[in-house]
């Protein structure tokens, strides 16, 4: 059995972020549309979208120099299709759907999570990898 290819984590982190956020749009839930970035501070739109734009190609750029210590490569894709879920939002909307509210925090989505638990997870892996070698 071949092993899943990692384009598909892309594709399935950013449809599965969609369909949530087409759901909560249709049947009127409760969301905020964040046309700011983390935690809604407000930029120059261009500078926003071109920074997305560029942090998401850097990531497919690293991407393929990274090797696999701890998954490495499959936490990379997520951030990747959750970053790219945002951008598209962004782009089609004007704003990022943000859903999931828990009160003691700023409203976020599941692309947010993804992102900041990527990115934990990564650093802890160099971090890791860093204590291994040594």
């Amino acid at each position: 059995m071949r092993p899943v290819s990692l384009k598909y984590v892309i594709l399935g982190v950013f449809f599965l972020d969609q369909a949530i956020k087409f759901l909560v749009i249709r049947f009127d839930w409760l969301y905020v549309c964040n046309r700011g970035v983390a935690f809604g501070l407000e930029f120059n739109k261009f500078l926003v979208y071109f920074l997305n734009f560029l942090i998401i190609c850097l990531l497919l750029w690293g991407s393929r120099r990274v090797g696999d210590f701890y998954g490495e490569k499959w936490v990379i894709y997520l951030i990747i299709g959750a970053a790219i879920s945002n951008f598209f939002d962004r782009v089609a909307r004007g704003c990022v759907i943000d859903y999931i509210d828990l009160r003691v925090w700023p409203v976020f989505n599941l692309a947010d999570a993804i992102i900041v638990l990527g990115v934990g997870y990564w650093v802890l892996g160099d971090f890791l990898k860093k204590k291994k070698s040594d």
